[in-house]
């Protein structure tokens, strides 16, 4: 299966045209009628720039707008009414939505940010779903169109799906799971797919009743809702086969009470926004924990859960633009939870690494506690999060909601606890609450305040990981890890002490730099001598310009008088700088940022302007042994070059950035390197001018750097560079990008997977005499 959503809609709508698609409370919609309004809409929507933001609940009417997006090949995602318009509006803006469409009204023009609507165009993604990840800040996970039907497919494979089922959205389309296993599922598989707009326990009941429902998802709060209802509304459902629980774990106590209501057992499913649903456990197999893989979907189990799928992520969208998708090798992608295989080849998910809870030297997945703790029957809902205490500990914190109608105590909890945890996983806090705070799908959450405190404790410690990579690094572990090997045989290859090694290679592999399969650990990828200069590196910088004093210094004294622009670099130290920000990290990224010119026609004069020189013009001689180069390095220091320029131009020009003059039309590229936040912004404005003026027609300018994201309050540690031993302007791509469209085009931002350089390209329309249009 090749096809997307809307292919699929044309081909049910010419064998069934008569057959009913979909429909809600108020309109329905057979296969045919479904296909010509969305070739409608479709025309309407065509040629337009920007994303579609589509803002409603679940409607015939949204749903049309989703396919014929689609169709017309504009990008779309599908948002919650139910969040707050100032978080709409952000999450909007990070999608490069430049339309709004909501609830049937016209489409509303909207601004969105350049680097997100380029992203659309670097990732060549059709849908994006909404999820905040990791950080909170509004970002969105890329699909394209293909994966959409991939997983409709994976559900159609696994529960026999024909055109004569019926498929229930009673939850929000918006949320991944609900489109997946509803409105994609149905496509897939030519069935009618009812949508309502209310969660309400009757109601649904009623519509799994008068539709003749075959396939429910549900999340767990809704299926015990459903497990309560009175016997009359449950059974009055003869039709049902497949009830699912997805987007968190079913404990056993609800799946009781729900086949005895229901008499269909609870099936349960897992994924997530960038992958679409990836395991299931379908009816009674117990013994599949949270899921096995569906079909087309590959999994393994090291340390953490990763999979393998004929549509990968296309990566996120942010205000910043476009951050691809980061792959292990062999397209394997990392899911993010920490799991462990069981015997019969089913998987269980414990919880998000990361959010380990640390006590007594043991480590704790909150998820595990709460799993064990929802066995008790008078349970209805429970979050564990830690929070530390008074002894430099984390206390193990469960917030419980009781069953209406039933009892338990702190100490039935702990007995019933006894018999299903080690005694350190206990919680040592227990808090009875009415109900819990919910993420806007559902999920529970712990409080805010406890995360911040976790992260204010994760924050200080992290130096102990900086000296135990820099010291692996130094001991050969880090290259031992290649060969791979158990605790004892690394030890003894290298001459270390095996109990030592065998309790750091855990911290390792928390950092994502080790892997453990059984007793053999290995790297998790493969270092190479990019990543051992930018290790060695860092070791410098934590004993030179980024101490703690030195930070204090220029907080106190200001920027203008750090020590940085009066002191010499200490012994080896432009070395370390020269390896890595003009050796093998700097040509890898040189070579991912040529294949940018394939199809053009070749270069043929290329100019290298700052303070890293050389990796480009190396790659591009490479393939076009005719090029000229020219170079030309910025101050505030002399320049760092790669080794065969240092021998071949010992002697480069340096040159502020008023003085560049470029001849008029003279280059086919130029590339700034490591130097644009030297630039002040009252020069930006002619010094742009005067590099475009530069270039020949059809010319590109690149402008390479580290740079901090653009979302708000998500600075990042290359701010303290800048702050000690940098420049200071220009520090995000959304400044840069600013300055630079300058009459011209929206500038491109390509960040390649694995590298933290970016590279912004700007290219300019020219008139017939080749003079930049201005």
């Amino acid at each position: 299966m090749t096809a997307g959503l809307p292919q699929l809609l044309s081909a049910w709508a010419a064998r069934t045209p008569s057959a009913p698609c979909v429909s809600d409370e108020h309109d329905a919609r057979s296969f045919a009628e479904l296909d010509a309004q969305v070739s409608a809409a479709a025309a309407a929507l065509a040629g337009a720039p920007g994303a579609l933001a589509i803002v409603d609940r679940n409607s015939v009417a949204a749903v049309t707008m989703v396919l014929a997006a689609l169709r017309a090949g504009r990008p779309c995602c599908w948002l919650s009414p139910d969040m707050p318009e100032p978080e709409l509006r952000a999450v909007m803006a990070a999608a490069g939505a430049t339309a709004r469409w909501q609830g049937g009204a016209r489409v509303e023009p909207l601004d969105a940010p350049p680097a997100a609507v380029a992203g659309w165009v670097e990732s060549e993604a059709a849908y994006a779903i909404a999820t905040s990840g990791s950080t909170g800040q509004p970002r969105l996970a890329l699909r394209s169109a293909y994966s959409l039907a991939a997983e409709g497919e994976r559900y159609r494979v696994l529960l026999g799906l024909t055109p004569a089922d019926a498929i229930l959205a009673a939850l929000p389309l918006a949320h991944a799971y609900v489109l997946g296993a509803g409105l994609c599922a149905g496509l897939v598989a030519g069935c009618h797919v009812v949508l309502r707009g209310s969660p309400a326990p009757r109601a649904i009941a009623a519509a799994v009743a008068a539709e003749g429902i075959t396939f429910l998802p549900l999340v767990r709060a809704m299926a015990s809702w459903l497990a309560m209802l009175d016997r009359g509304g449950a059974t009055a459902a003869r039709t049902l086969r497949t009830a699912m629980v997805g987007a968190g774990p079913c404990p056993p106590p609800l799946a009781s009470a729900f086949a005895a209501r229901w008499g269909v057992p609870l099936s349960r499913n897992y994924g997530s926004s960038e992958t679409g649903a990836v395991l299931a456990a379908v009816g009674e197999d117990q013994e599949a924990g949270t899921g096995r893989p569906m079909p087309g979907v590959a999994a393994e189990v090291n340390g953490q859960l990763w999979v393998r799928t004929d549509a990968p992520s296309l990566g996120y969208l942010t205000a910043a633009g476009w951050q691809p998708p980061s792959f292990a090798p062999g397209g394997w992608w990392a899911m993010g939870d920490r799991c462990r295989a069981l015997p019969g080849g089913g998987i269980e998910v414990l919880g998000r690494i990361g959010h380990e809870i640390r006590r007594g030297g043991h480590r704790i997945m909150p998820a595990e506690v709460a799993a064990a703790i929802e066995r008790h029957p008078a349970i209805e809902d429970v979050v564990v999060s830690g929070e530390p205490d008074g002894d430099g500990e984390e206390a193990v914190v469960a917030r419980v909601v009781l069953r209406p109608g039933a009892t338990a105590t702190r100490g039935e909890l702990l007995a019933h606890l006894g018999a299903l945890l080690s005694a350190h996983k206990h919680p040592t806090v227990w808090h009875f609450v009415d109900e819990l705070p919910r993420t806007w799908s559902g999920k529970p959450a712990a409080p805010a305040a406890s995360r911040w405190a976790l992260g204010l404790r994760g924050a200080a410690m992290a130096y102990r990981a900086t000296e135990l990579v820099v010291a692996a690094r130094e001991l050969g572990l880090l290259d031992a890890l290649d060969a791979g090997g158990s605790a004892v045989e690394l030890a003894g290859r290298l001459a270390l002490d095996a109990e030592a090694v065998a309790l750091v290679l855990p911290v390792l592999a928390a950092l994502g730099i080790a892997r453990c399969d059984g007793e053999r650990w290995r790297a998790a990828q493969r270092t190479d001598a990019a990543s051992h200069g930018v290790i060695a590196l860092e070791a410098a910088l934590r004993r030179s310009w980024l101490t703690a004093d030195q930070i204090a210094a220029v907080l106190r004294g200001g920027v203008a008088a750090r020590a940085f622009d009066r002191a010499e670099p200490a012994a080896g130290f432009t070395r370390l700088y020269r390896d890595v920000m003009a050796g093998d990290a700097s040509r890898l990224h040189a070579r991912l940022l040529a294949r940018r010119l394939r199809g053009d026609r070749a270069p043929e004069r290329v100019l290298e302007i700052g303070r890293a020189l050389g990796p480009l013009t190396e790659v591009l001689r490479a393939r076009h042994p005719a090029l000229a180069a020219d170079f030309i390095a910025t101050p505030p220091a002399p320049p760092v070059t790669a080794a065969w320029l240092a021998a071949a131009a010992p002697d480069i020009p340096v040159c502020g950035f008023a003085e560049l003059a470029p001849p008029a039309a003279h280059y086919d590229l130029i590339h700034i390197s490591n130097a644009v936040h030297w630039l002040p912004p009252g020069q930006a404005p002619e010094v742009w001018r005067a590099l475009r003026r530069g270039l020949r027609p059809g010319g590109r300018l690149w402008i390479t750097d580290l740079f901090q994201p653009d979302a708000p309050g998500d600075a990042t540690l290359w701010r303290l560079d800048w702050l000690t031993h940098g420049g200071s302007h220009a520090l995000s791509v959304a400044e840069l990008a600013a300055s630079l469209a300058i009459g011209g085009p929206v500038p491109q931002v390509h960040h390649f997977d694995g590298l933290e350089l970016i590279t912004l390209e700007q290219r300019d329309a020219y008139d017939q005499q080749g003079t930049p249009s201005t």
